[in-house]
């Protein structure tokens, strides 16, 4: 189990280590910033593998500039 656990762990920082990556690159190049990522899965389960899934869709939240503080 233990090894499960270090691949989920180093799955976990190499998708956060390339999202980050992305949210930079697409905030310089905007000058827009993201306040929220979520994955959207759809499940595809199948009676020999009821456990998958295919990722859908993937929703970006933008901060609106009139919300942002007037510095």
């Amino acid at each position: 189990m233990e090894d499960i656990d270090s691949k989920v762990e180093q799955l976990k920082r190499d998708l956060y280590s390339s999202i980050s990556k992305h949210i930079h690159l697409f905030e310089a190049e905007t000058g827009q910033t993201i306040n929220d990522i979520e994955l959207v899965f759809l499940p595809i389960g199948t009676v020999d593998e009821p456990h998958k899934h295919l990722l859908n869709e993937i929703h970006i939240g933008l901060v609106d500039k009139d919300d942002m503080p007037k510095l």
